[in-house]
């Protein structure tokens, strides 16, 4: 690898530096859009600095910054950070919190990515607002930009941190405090230009912040996609092949739920490392992800005060410790107790000084004379110091809880709580968690008199603080514990109501008294929610969101409740009755038996089979556009190693004999649209052989061949509906496209076709009959089940209350576009998806990846209700 990082104090000055070395070097990509150069990047910052001159921000004045990750993003904070002040703010916070941040903050103008309760706002205080899809390259770089660059000693961006009171703090931090910590971890990460991050923390995080800047002051790329989707996360990094990532705890854990969901050990992955940094890692986590990605895992330790980085374990071959969080990186680190240093070994308070540390808090000048000690920041957290200098973090002294990487004052929540009129007394503290490090609980004393149920206090606190604030448990008292001198501990609040073990442990302590199930139904619901929560021991009061379910695994919960109990419960339902005792007491009884969906059965002979409702769209569709594929379902996938074709054209044969749909076709009688099933059908597989061309452009041939058969439309009428395509690149390397209407196919039946794939191949190669057993149903028997159900009584009554519902004389809905409509749709947005594969013994497998069927057990749930 070769390295081009920087020296200087500003990023602008690292920036200025690499337009003019590489200027075509790859600096942002969005997975959505094209990819930025750093001639790009720098030309999108000069855009950005002329939109704020055009909206009369002056120099030094704060600029809210509210976004989503984005190329955009990180140009705007270039541009911002020349000659104003950064601050970066959460889109997901509520209006009154906006409101807060802005006053407290003195914002003087507003970037946003389309945050509607900040652009209010923004408009009541007649603070200028600009988009942040503004900042784009524009072709050509103004020269001052290039030749700008902030001092040094100037505030580059505040953030808030929360303190021990409910009032957050303000922290400031100079471009030489962000560029020292950021060119500190490009050092001991030796990032160069030949690395790529891939960020999935947000931006607006000095965590997520960091990774980008660090990684652009070394002359390497970045990968933004606008949020972590952790299904997708293995996809986005067979696309762009980035070398690392850092993320708080929690994100590590779905990286490597995601993981375990491919058959393929280990997944394709490009890393040569992965990082933490926000807070804590489980040790168990750590050596589950090296084990299964076959990389080291540097674990890091930092706050918002020193930009964000203390200490950090170091890339082998230097030695990384159990338990610790590594070695100072670029400031002094000590132990104090009382004031005093401790020797090696010993526990007291964690302070540090150095460069990227801040020089003080900008509201609470109180607050410093407390923090800083003989220019030592003290960060509230208690340590020790090996006889090697390596950092041991023990515990904390703040009251703050961390939940995942995000700090919560309690105090704040306490407000929030107490601003309902039924509470009395409210106190809000940590209780440990498996993932999130700590989890947000609350004990409420009611007034006399008031009742209230935890749901309804849950939802008063969501309407004014950030969803990741609100407790998760709340708790109901007579009187709240106190300490010996009559003040709360908060810190140990859980320990003496109990609650230590309460998420996700095998036993769960709750402040009620435990009810085990009385009746079978209530016995079924109990093993149901065991096994969807991996919880044991659930009584019959137990709050099903309050054990950690959320609504993904209450639509799984729901689905199986239905099919075992044959009852017809609703979301509606399961929301408002979050406890088996309450699910079962409102029961199959309430409901008039017409209400009961019948069971799914064999559609009867000589019957005209209709479309289902969905398919019934898409015909539609298809009648007004039908000469463009846009509805077309494809997959290509790229085949190395010896293959035995003749296997692969049996098993796709047998996939077309085994599935219905891709033997169906439409015709249409008396005016309605009806399938066609074909008893029989083989496929054609043609061989494209692109072989004999040159070798340079061998890539290039291919991919055309397989856009154009991807976008090349159906005919419903004639069919076939299904098309398969082998494209012949060398002896060892083929593409094989599969190409559906999706009126046959979606992309979660993708799934289950290429797991059947594998399957049925590798009987076949190895000269074995299938092992799929028959399917005892088809898809036209389930439309035909839903056209039966949707009939009658039921359907006039569902018409009769959207027409109540939905009155005739409506307004026109006008919504906000980012470009005119044209006159005919062209579906350029979408391209092909290839799915890369290596060696024969495992190219398919890859492919075949365990699908994650909440989204369809949420789907089908959604129908069951509509159909209630």
């Amino acid at each position: 690898m070769t390295s081009e990082s920087v020296r200087g104090s500003t990023f602008q000055a690292a920036l200025r530096e690499h337009a003019a070395r590489t200027p075509e070097r790859i600096a942002l990509l969005n997975p959505a859009g094209e990819p930025w150069t750093y001639a790009d990047l720098t030309s999108a910052v000069a855009t950005a600095l002329a939109a704020l001159h055009e909206h009369g921000v002056a120099p030094g004045d704060p600029v809210a910054l509210i976004s989503r990750n984005s190329a955009e993003c990180v140009a705007w904070w270039l541009a911002i950070t020349t000659a104003n002040v950064a601050v970066p703010l959460n889109p997901g916070h509520r209006e009154d919190e906006f409101n807060f941040y802005f006053e407290d903050l003195g914002v003087r103008a507003v970037v946003s990515a389309g945050a509607p309760e900040a652009d209010r706002v923004a408009a009541r205080r007649q603070v200028p607002v600009m988009p942040v899809a503004a900042a784009t390259p524009s072709g050509a770089v103004a020269s001052a930009t290039l030749h700008d660059s902030p001092r040094p000693e100037s505030v580059a961006i505040v953030l808030h941190t929360s303190g021990t009171t409910s009032r957050p703090k303000i922290v400031p931090l100079t471009h030489a405090n962000v560029f020292a910590a950021c060119d500190q971890i490009r050092s001991t990460l030796g990032l160069t230009s030949d690395d790529r991050c891939v960020n999935v923390m947000p931006t607006f995080h000095i965590h997520g912040l960091s990774a980008v800047l660090s990684t652009l002051i070394a002359g390497g790329s970045v990968v933004c996609p606008p949020e972590f989707v952790a299904p997708e996360f293995f996809d986005l990094v067979r696309e762009f092949q980035p070398t690392w990532y850092t993320a708080a705890p929690t994100i590590h854990q779905s990286v490597l739920e995601s993981a375990l969901k491919q058959p393929e050990q280990p997944p394709q992955h490009s890393f040569r490392f992965l990082r933490s940094a926000s807070s804590s890692m489980p040790h168990a986590l750590i050596r589950d992800l090296e084990e299964l990605l076959g990389v080291p895992f540097i674990e890091a330790y930092g706050m918002t005060e020193t930009a964000p980085i203390v200490s950090t374990n170091p890339l082998p071959p230097g030695v990384r410790k159990v338990g610790s969080v590594g070695r100072p990186a670029g400031c002094e680190v000590a132990i104090l107790l009382d004031g005093e240093a401790v020797p090696s070994g010993e526990v007291g308070e964690i302070v540090v000084r150095g460069p990227n540390v801040m020089g003080g808090y900008a509201n609470d000048p109180h607050v410093n004379e407390v923090q800083f000690v003989n220019g030592w920041f003290r960060t509230g957290d208690l340590g020790r110091l090996d006889e090697d200098g390596y950092l041991f973090v023990t515990g904390r002294l703040k009251e703050i809880i961390n939940r995942g990487g995000e700090k919560i004052a309690p105090a704040e929540v306490d407000r929030a709580l107490l601003s309902h009129p039924a509470v009395a007394l409210a106190v809000t503290f940590p209780a440990p968690h498996p993932k999130l490090g700590e989890e947000i609980v609350a004990l409420v004393v009611l007034k006399e008199g008031q009742e209230v149920s935890e749901r309804d206090l849950q939802e008063h606190v969501a309407k004014t603080l950030a969803d990741f604030k609100v407790p998760r448990r709340i708790f109901f008292a007579d009187e709240i514990p106190q300490g010996s001198t009559g003040k709360l501990k908060r810190d140990t609040m859980a320990e003496k109501l109990g609650l230590t073990e309460l998420f996700g442990k095998t036993e769960l302590p709750t402040l009620h008294e435990f009810w085990l199930p009385r009746t079978p139904e209530e016995e079924m619901l109990a093993g149901i929610w065991e096994e969807v929560l991996h919880v044991e021991r659930i009584g019959i009061h137990d709050d099903f969101f309050a054990l950690g379910g959320d609504s993904v695994l209450a639509a799984q919960a729901l689905v199986r409740a239905n099919d075992a109990l044959g009852t017809d419960f609703s979301f509606l339902d399961f929301f408002e009755n979050p406890t088996i005792a309450q699910l079962s007491e409102r029961g199959l009884e309430s409901r008039p038996d017409t209400m009961r969906p019948p069971p799914v059965n064999p559609a009867p002979e000589g019957e005209p089979l209709p479309l289902s409702i969905g398919q019934h769209a898409l015909w539609a569709m298809d009648l007004l556009n039908s000469d463009d594929g846009s509805y077309n379902v494809y997959r290509a996938v790229r085949l190395r190693g010896a293959l035995n074709r003749t296997a692969l054209f049996a098993s796709l044969s047998e996939l077309i004999q085994r599935h219905d749909s891709l033997r169906t076709t439409v015709s249409v009688l008396d005016g309605e649209p009806v399938r066609n099933i074909a008893p029989h059908a083989r496929v054609h597989v043609p061989v494209v052989d692109v072989s004999q061309s040159p070798e340079a452009t061998r890539e290039t041939e291919a991919l055309a061949f397989v856009e154009n058969e991807a976008r090349t439309p159906f005919d419903l009428v004639k069919g076939p509906l299904f098309r398969a395509h082998l494209v012949h690149l060398a002896d060892d390397d083929h593409i094989l496209l599969l190409t559906m209407h999706h009126l046959i196919m979606d992309g979660w039946s993708t799934g289950i076709l290429f797991a059947e794939l594998e399957v049925l191949y590798d009987a076949f190669a190895n000269d074995r009959k299938s092992p799929l057993t028959p399917q005892p149903l088809r898809h036209a028997d389930y439309a035909y089940w839903q056209r039966q159900r949707l009939s009658g009584e039921l359907l006039e009554t569902l018409n009769a209350y959207w027409k109540q519902r939905l009155p005739s004389s409506r307004p026109a809905l006008r919504l906000p576009y980012d470009f005119e409509r044209p006159a005919a749709l062209q579906f350029t947005g979408s391209r092909i998806h290839f799915n890369f594969v290596g060696d024969l013994a495992t190219r398919l497998k890859a492919v075949a990846r365990e699908q994650d069927a909440t989204f369809f057990m949420g789907l089908l749930a959604g129908f069951k209700a509509l159909l209630m």
